[in-house]
């Protein structure tokens, strides 16, 4: 429901340790594209790295920032951390790698 997106592409490619996607938008005027990780890890954040226990989120800082929140599971006392890298408006194209450490 964003009238402004016009086409989203995610591409994937398998690394020997992991997983590399590429999201790619086309839009008419500017918007932020944010990605949402969901772990019942609590995150560790680190400059272009997210670190959970046995993996890694790897992303170009320069142009996105992580952030992250808990939220109860439903009906539960289960803590749920929703990682978001938030990238700067206007940014069309943005990759990041998924490690397992």
């Amino acid at each position: 429901d964003i009238p402004e997106l016009t086409k989203l592409t995610r591409r994937y490619t398998c690394l020997e340790d992991g997983v590399h996607m590429e999201d790619s938008a086309t839009f008419d005027g500017e918007i932020q594209i944010t990605e949402r990780f969901v772990t019942l890890d609590e995150p560790k954040l680190e400059p272009g790295v997210v670190v959970l226990n046995g993996a890694r989120i790897v992303y170009d800082d320069t142009v996105a920032t992580a952030s992250y929140h808990t939220e109860k599971k439903d009906g539960t006392d289960i803590d749920v951390y929703l990682i978001d890298l938030a990238v700067k408006a206007g940014i069309s194209q943005f990759a990041w790698d998924v490690l397992v450490d």
